[in-house]
């Protein structure tokens, strides 16, 4: 789990997610689509979204990693949406294990919006994070210092308090359920000129995820030519 996903976590941990937001009234709730995320008021988020869309050129969004509240969830097929008075929605987009992108829409924001997943009142709670939303197939070695500023920047539009455990990016960690995966650094005349094993088991992403979660590191300071592209394994996702 990357610093600022670690701060953001403990912050919540320790204040308790109803302290993030308060929860929507069940008046206000459109449920057939589903119930509100614990701790995660589409009000008070979506203005957070915004900023950090607009501060990163939106190289970097705000998700939650969703967590069961109690025993015997299921966290299969679970959707995550973002609904007005008008029945209008918008999903957010699976990026791996139980983290969501939060979708950002002014449209569904000015008319009420919530944010609702496809499961009972108080089943499930949300944790904060703020990722890299680039395209892993297009990424080289010499974006990771320009995305590590961007989570800089990202993590700059949040309250003081959820900021002072927190410190500055200092990589983009690779994660993935699948041992033996690697990431590939490629040369431009399509030879691999490297590899970096995916195998460090990162406890708090772990436990989030309810299953073992392997990642590993990039600073951008690889050996490698900038312009060399980073290969992502399938079913892997950028932290």
């Amino acid at each position: 789990m990357s610093t600022v996903q670690l701060a953001l976590s403990l912050v919540i941990m320790l204040a308790g997610a109803r302290a993030w937001a308060e929860d929507a009234d069940a008046t206000n709730t459109i449920t057939v689509v589903g119930e509100p995320v614990t701790g995660m008021d589409y009000a008070k988020v979506y203005g957070l979204a915004d900023k950090i869309k607009q501060t990163t050129n939106g190289r970097v969004a705000l998700a939650v990693a969703l967590k069961p509240q109690k025993d015997g969830v299921s966290m299969d097929n679970i959707k995550i949406s973002i609904v007005d008075d008008d029945g209008n929605r918008e999903e957010g987009r699976h990026i791996f294990g139980s983290y969501y992108l939060i979708p950002v829409s002014s449209e569904i924001f000015n008319k009420h919006g919530r944010l609702v997943v496809n499961r009972k009142r108080g089943s499930l709670e949300g944790y904060p994070a703020i990722v890299p939303n680039v395209n892993p197939a297009a990424l080289k070695v010499a974006d990771i210092q320009l995305l590590l500023a961007d989570m800089d920047k990202a993590m700059s539009q949040f309250p003081w308090y959820m900021r002072m455990f927190s410190s500055n990016s200092h990589t983009i960690d690779v994660c993935t359920f699948n041992a033996g995966r690697a990431v590939y650094f490629q040369g431009g005349d399509g030879n691999i000129l490297g590899q970096q094993e995916i195998s460090k088991r990162d406890d708090g992403m772990s436990k989030l995820n309810a299953h073992e979660t392997l990642c590993t590191q990039l600073n951008g300071k690889e050996n490698y030519p900038a312009d060399a592209r980073i290969v992502v394994p399938e079913g892997a996702s950028l932290f």
